[in-house]
């Protein structure tokens, strides 16, 4: 009876999914990436854009996009604001995850496959990195978001289903194909990591034999199109990009991680995929494969750093099969929707520490920096290892361009350490602030053992020196 109205039922899932996404968004100060990607929406606005084209060569993803959007909530309510945006996105992603999933029509009977989709959408609601990313001010929120969409208007199209009679998808699938490219090409450009899936969307031509001449068209062509384009427009840039993406990184550290954020799920995924293999074996191991691949990608090229982000889209393709078990067990005990509920609010519960974990990796420099940012004279100079952190918060009080962050900086002739160690000798800079999370742990000791001679310490919480001339 309660599954007779699933719209109701969606709406108390994305109810949730919101309050979960939306609680005590003050979890910590700015992280690192936050405070660069809506500085440089801020630069957008101010219409200093020659400084923001230069980021292309080292941001993964279009700086004229997310950043842009994020820097216009910033401007509304701060980094609450911004994080508000990812709330909003990781909200519809659940959304587009019930469609996605309810539109494979994994089950014979139309109810059967609302409640897959349903049940997909909890499972997402209740993930630790999907509820990570939806509060958190990066731009992995907006190009899984519109990841999703591309799949939904092209699992329209494939259907040759109507929304309307007029306008723009009026009689004619290719409308929609042209519209899910156009989308998916929006994705890479949010974030260019979902670049690694378009060689599936090939693949998928020879899975429709003569029916996919409108994909190839409409679809495929386009797509291709766009990102050549792309491609050739910020071909430099996007080639040093690319270097920068091995960092040799421990592979057994990338499974480590991967595993980490997925086991579950896939224990899950794996139950309910024995349970529909005969039927649908294509769909089975299709969506197995794909959400196979962020791994793939990450251990063939050795990088660590953003695998536990990229695990959203191994999530994506598991939550189908997960769901499958979630409806094979509501069909086949009497207390099967219990057993659903409780499996999912044991994954929220299970997700908690995890989520908390990674929303605390970085130290909170809301008390170091409002010392600075009474402290501080519009003149002074700062040497800030947290880097955009920093520029963030005083930005109405000292320009950026006396805000030395830890990657590039060059003093006397010199590069690098050797360039800090000796300004700081020198008493080049008015405030020094070290936390611990871009300074490597000789670097650090080295400028402390200079420090020492010309600054005192005004500020110490166990994770964030702050030190003054």
């Amino acid at each position: 009876m309660l599954f007779k109205k699933p719209q109701f039922i969606l709406v108390i899932i994305l109810f949730i999914a919101f309050l979960i996404r939306i609680f005590n968004l003050n979890f910590n100060s700015p992280f690192i990436d936050e405070a660069t990607y809506i500085i440089l929406g801020k630069k957008i606005l101010d219409g200093k854009i020659l400084e923001v084209a230069g980021s292309t060569s080292w941001m993964g993803g279009f700086p004229f996009f997310f950043p842009f959007i994020s820097a216009i909530f910033f401007s509304l309510a701060d980094i609450l604001g911004s994080r508000f945006l990812n709330v909003i996105l990781g909200t519809i992603a659940i959304f587009l995850i019930y469609l996605f999933s309810k539109q494979l029509k994994l089950f014979n009977k139309d109810i059967e496959n609302e409640w897959l989709g349903l049940a997909a959408a909890a499972f997402v609601t209740t993930s630790a990195i999907p509820i990570y990313l939806s509060r958190l001010a990066i731009y992995d929120g907006l190009s899984i978001v519109l990841f999703l969409l591309s799949i939904a208007l092209l699992q329209k199209a494939s259907r040759g289903d109507r929304l309307e009679n007029r306008g723009f998808f009026a009689r004619n699938r290719k409308n929609y194909y042209l519209a899910s490219a156009f989308v998916l090409f929006l994705s890479f450009l949010a974030k260019y990591f979902s670049l690694i899936f378009f060689p599936f969307f090939a693949l998928l031509n020879f899975s429709l034999g003569k029916k996919g001449e409108s994909f190839v068209k409409f679809f495929l062509f386009p797509l291709i199109l766009f990102t050549l384009g792309y491609y050739y427009l910020n071909f430099e840039s996007l080639n040093e990009f690319a270097k920068t993406q091995n960092e040799a990184s421990s592979r057994f550290s990338v499974m480590e991680i991967f595993l980490r954020y997925t086991l579950g799920a896939y224990l899950l995924a794996i139950t309910g995929a024995i349970l529909i293999y005969s039927k649908k074996k294509p769909f089975v191991l299709g969506l197995l494969a794909l959400s196979f691949l962020p791994f793939v990608v990450h251990f063939a090229v050795a990088n660590a750093l953003s695998v536990h982000q990229h695990t959203y889209f191994s999530i994506i393709f598991l939550a189908p099969l997960v769901a499958v078990l979630a409806v094979e067990l509501i069909k086949r005990f009497k207390f099967g929707i219990f057993l659903v509920v409780s499996i999912f609010g044991i994954n929220l519960y299970l997700n908690f520490d995890k989520v908390s974990d990674l929303e605390s990796f970085w130290p909170n420099s809301r008390a170091g920096v409002g010392i600075l940012k009474i402290e501080i004279g519009k003149n002074d100079k700062i040497l800030a290892e947290s880097g955009d952190v920093v520029t963030l918060v005083l930005h109405n009080k000292v320009s950026s361009e006396n805000i030395y962050g830890p990657f590039v900086f060059s003093y006397k002739e010199l590069e690098g350490q050797e360039a800090y160690y000796s300004a700081v000798a020198d008493g080049f800079f008015n405030y020094v602030e070290l936390d611990g999370t871009s300074f490597d742990q000789e670097t650090r000791m080295q400028l402390e053992k200079r420090l020492i001679e010309k600054y005192s310490l005004i500020f110490d919480d166990g994770r964030i020196k702050i030190f003054k001339i």
